[in-house]
């Protein structure tokens, strides 16, 4: 037995470090993604777009997060004409707007505790044996579950890109943009044949899948590569992206084509 006092003092037990300076961008991904890539990647510039014709002859563009509404017209020759296949990730599906290929109104935006997909639709129970799905079930893969979804897979990580997952009276947060296509509005898409591969929030909110155009494809991934954001509390700095696998293989799959 012993007697001891303890006191909690206010004063520091270490100087603060501070924080130093950093740079966090999405546009990285790409940059550590090439030395991976096959058959290859090239940086393509929206001034490339407008002013030059030589991108013309790629298979496949990724627009990441942004929209460049004067691009429209060019990008949706480019996949009429050149059987081309254009991927759309995050705020970047509202180039469908801009392309006309969906109507008004048919693309929202909603916050979820982190980034995902649910690999089921109005029509389907379960679409992984869709092509954009390749892989994604894989053994021992455990499928999310919650509010009657229950084949979610989270597609990136929320924390290290700067989006709180608590709120300051410790209850989850949901700071986690995915963007959507109303499904309604999904089926009357412009150009061609549609298919929802994934839904996120309700089955009427199509996250996941590719509209034929002519002979070419635009695929959407609405939640996978989202800006890092410094609204909260980030005392070890921020991290460019934060795909999880089931993101990398929806984006695999998606950038996947044959002419």
């Amino acid at each position: 037995m012993f007697d001891a006092t303890v006191d909690f003092t206010k004063e520091k037990g270490w100087p603060d470090p501070g924080q130093i300076g950093y740079r966090a961008t999405n546009m990285n991904f790409w940059t550590d993604l090439k030395p991976f890539a096959k058959p290859g990647l090239v940086k393509l510039t929206p001034r490339q777009i407008a002013r030059t014709n030589s991108w013309r002859k790629l298979d496949t563009i990724v627009i990441t997060n942004k929209v460049y509404p004067k691009l429209a017209r060019k990008l949706r020759r480019w996949v009429a004409r050149t059987d081309g296949n254009l991927v759309l990730t995050d705020r970047a599906v509202k180039m469908l707007r801009s392309m006309r290929i969906v109507g008004k109104g048919a693309i929202g935006v909603e916050k979820h505790y982190a980034g995902y997909v649910n690999f089921a639709t109005k029509r389907r129970e379960e679409t992984y044996a869709d092509p954009l799905a390749r892989k994604i079930n894989q053994p021992g893969a455990a499928e999310g579950q919650s509010g009657g979804e229950t084949r979610r897979r989270q597609t990136y990580e929320p924390v290290p890109i700067g989006m709180a997952i608590q709120t300051p009276d410790d209850r989850d947060a949901f700071n986690a943009p995915v963007w959507h296509v109303r499904q309604d509005l999904w089926k009357k898409a412009r150009g061609g044949k549609q298919r929802a591969v994934g839904t996120t929030g309700d089955k009427t909110k199509v996250s996941f899948g590719e509209v034929s155009f002519r002979g070419g494809r635009v695929r959407i991934i609405g939640g996978l590569l989202p800006m890092p954001v410094d609204d909260f509390d980030h005392p070890f700095g921020l991290a460019d992206y934060g795909l999880t696998y089931s993101g990398y293989q929806m984006l695999q799959n998606a950038l996947t084509w044959t002419r």
